[in-house]
Parts: C-alpha cells; structure tokens; sequence
C-alpha cells in the first residue's frame, strides 16, 4: 500500500487496506503506516481518514493520537485535535 501512495495509486491503495484489515494480524499499524503516507504527500483528507481507522482499531496508542492531532491542526481543526493531545 505505502509504494501504491507514495506514486498516488490511492484506489490500489485503498483495496490493499481493505484486504489487510482482514489478513493482518495488526492492521491499525497498516492503516497508521497509511496514514503518515498520505500526511507525507499532503493528501490530509486521505490521511484523516486512514489514522482515524488507525485510532478506532488501536484507540490506546499515543502515536496514532499524535499524529491524528497533526493532521488536524494541519486541517485547521484544532478543536477536535486538542483531546487528542491531552
């Protein structure tokens, strides 16, 4: 997935994550991986989503909270950030 998003094959992409949500025995670091993918290319919506998915499945990681929050300041949504850093 992250060689499909760093040459902007996002829908390739997207079935890939589709398909390790079910295989992998850790797919909240999949779609974390994702997600700092997307941050990278500065496709934030992309990454919003993909972290998001990160934080539902592994709600409890201080990293995925983190870098959920920098993609929404980036986004100007720091009152939904602001939780996430505390």
């Amino acid at each position: 997935a992250l060689h499909a998003i760093e040459q902007g094959r996002d829908d390739e992409a997207d079935r890939w994550l589709a398909r390790a949500v079910t295989r992998h025995q850790a797919p909240g670091i999949a779609w974390f991986r994702a997600g700092l993918a997307w941050q990278s290319r500065s496709d934030l919506a992309r990454a919003e989503r993909a972290l998001r998915e990160a934080q539902r499945i592994d709600g409890d990681e201080a990293e995925v909270a983190f870098a959920l929050a920098g993609v929404l300041l980036s986004q100007g949504k720091g009152a939904e950030a602001r939780p996430l850093l505390q």
